[in-house]
């Protein structure tokens, strides 16, 4: 009787190892949902050189006159 505790102790390591592998099994192979492909503002970014933006990039608008910033509404220039 005293041979049988090594084989039920050898029997639950066993089980927990397959519960263990076929749960990591299941999770791979779980199907995800399609990527999605990000919005792309297709308006050029620019950084925008007037202290209100803060020199940042922000969309701009193009216009006649130059590219107008979206944030702050001026109009940046080329030479500008």
């Amino acid at each position: 009787m005293p041979d049988l505790v090594p084989v039920v102790l050898l029997a639950v390591l066993l089980v927990i190892a397959v519960r263990c592998l076929i749960a990591g099994l299941h999770t791979g192979r779980r199907s995800t949902a399609p990527a999605v492909e990000p919005y792309r503002d297709p308006r050029p970014l620019v950084a925008c050189h007037r202290p209100v933006c803060g020199h940042m990039s922000w969309p701009h608008d193009e216009t006649d006159e130059g590219l107008r910033c979206t944030n702050c509404g001026l109009i940046n220039t080329d030479a500008a």
